[in-house]
């Protein structure tokens, strides 16, 4: 039986520098649009704690949820040693997104020549310091406004 995994466990403040920008090394591993393909394969996945991570959604700090930039990815795992079957994309569009290691986990894909598997649960990355933080919704100038101005 799956235990589900604690969210608060899966969420890690980066340095905004790495999700905001096209050179941060989390927005250059977005892959999402990659994976689907007849030969799916990520780009240059990212280092977080002695792992590889490949991008599969970001969000603005408007539409994250938190007033921040975020991103969520998953860990990339060598192909011989995931614990389960690995398939394709397609194959898993086909079981649904009932998967509570979240859709991307088990999917098979090539970087840099090799296999790897996606493992889930994903992990969000927010842009957490090296910036202000968001201001309390009390004090923004409009009463219907829900992320601060500084974003």
């Amino acid at each position: 039986m799956l235990i589900p995994a604690d969210p608060t466990f899966l969420t890690h403040d980066v340095p905004a520098s790495r999700i905001e920008s096209t050179t941060g090394d989390i927005a250059r591993a977005y892959s999402a649009n990659m994976i689907n393909q007849q030969v799916p394969h990520v780009r240059n996945p990212f280092e977080f704690q002695g792992e590889r991570y490949a991008t599969v959604a970001i969000a603005g700090c408007k539409v994250s949820g938190t007033g921040r930039a975020a991103a969520w990815a998953y860990r990339l795992a060598d192909e011989r040693t995931f614990d389960g079957t690995p398939m394709g994309y397609w194959e898993k569009h086909k079981t649904g997104r009932q998967d509570p290691l979240g859709f991307y986990h088990g999917i098979k894909v090539l970087c840099e020549g090799y296999a790897y598997v996606m493992c889930g649960p994903k992990v969000r990355f927010d842009a957490g310091y090296n910036r202000m933080p968001p201001l309390p919704t009390t004090l923004c100038p409009h009463p219907k406004r829900q992320v601060a101005e500084h974003c």
